[in-house]
């Protein structure tokens, strides 16, 4: 592939209970994938991710509440379509490692990249402070340092007033939402390389996608390897004929016959978003309900 510059981009963004990484955790991310082609900011929307990431209890209760409140966890959390951080950390592996292939390490461009790199890396990959770098370059793209230094500004600055100075204003009531701080941090890097942008996913583009009846996926769910097929689907909740390829035939409370049996269950977290991979889509129920964060916990922290 050829493009004007020698890398792909990583725009990101990431809303976290907390600044500590180690201690907090992110909850909600939102990237895009994009290079630079004939002047033109190209944005790549199937390697476009926008979800957010199941808590656990200590998670929770370790989370700092203005943090919280900056983001809109309590009005924004949807605990039963969180996902899990493995789900997230393999799509984002996937897509820089298709992006690796293609052209080069992806480059991580962000409002704070350090702290969204450190954010991530402690969150979805375990804490190893160089698994990151095996999927973008070390070396990361400060957007609102770029743009500062393009408007002749020099420090103390804030990050929206250089954006509305390079004609990019955010609207402050929907900021603080990973998809909509992704979204300003292209058109802020579009302004300063003076780029238009080309194929921009907007928001229905990245809508979760249910699943549909008809369609077959697969699951991990207790332990054991399902095969669904999907009979009827509503947000939240799904109808399926369910098969065990654990043991090679299908069975479930009660039924020992080797035959497939159907259920509605509640489709807890999505490991693929929109666009369907090659193969079989995935998804999985959570198997431990009781480590969802829920609606009652989420108050009872805002009166810790």
């Amino acid at each position: 592939m050829s493009t004007e510059w020698g890398a792909p981009l990583l725009f990101v963004d990431t809303e976290t209970t907390g600044l500590v990484p180690g201690r907090h955790v992110v909850w909600e991310i939102a990237w895009v994938m994009a290079t630079v082609e004939d002047n033109k900011l190209v944005c790549h929307n199937d390697y476009t991710f926008h979800g957010q990431i199941r808590l656990s209890h200590r998670q929770a209760m370790e989370a700092d509440t203005q943090a919280l409140d900056i983001g809109k966890f309590n009005e924004r959390y949807d605990p039963d379509f969180a996902l899990s951080p493995v789900g997230v950390s393999q799509i984002l592996v996937r897509h820089c490692a298709a992006w690796k292939e293609k052209l080069a390490l992806p480059w991580l461009v962000a409002n704070n990249p350090t702290f969204d790199h450190n954010m991530i890396v402690t969150s979805l990959f375990g804490g190893f402070p160089d698994f990151g770098e095996s999927w973008w370059h070390h070396q990361m793209i400060n957007i609102v340092d770029q743009g500062a230094m393009k408007l002749g500004w020099k420090p103390p600055y804030r990050s929206w007033d250089v954006g509305a100075a390079l004609g990019q204003p955010i609207d402050q009531e929907t900021a603080h939402s990973a998809w909509v701080d992704t979204e300003w941090n292209i058109r802020v890097f579009a302004a300063t390389h003076d780029l238009t942008i080309a194929h921009a996913p907007t928001a229905d583009q990245i809508r979760r996608r249910y699943p549909q009846p008809g369609e077959t996926w697969t699951c991990m769910y207790q332990g054991k390897l399902q095969r669904r097929e999907i009979l009827e689907a509503t947000p939240g909740r799904v109808r399926a004929r369910i098969f065990d390829i654990t043991h090679g035939k299908g069975y479930g409370k009660g039924r020992r016959d080797g035959q497939p049996w159907e259920q509605w269950f509640e489709l807890r977290y999505v490991l693929d978003h929109w666009t369907p991979p090659e193969g079989v889509n995935r998804f999985t129920s959570a198997s431990n309900p009781d480590d969802v964060v829920t609606a009652p916990r989420k108050e009872m922290w805002r009166q810790m």
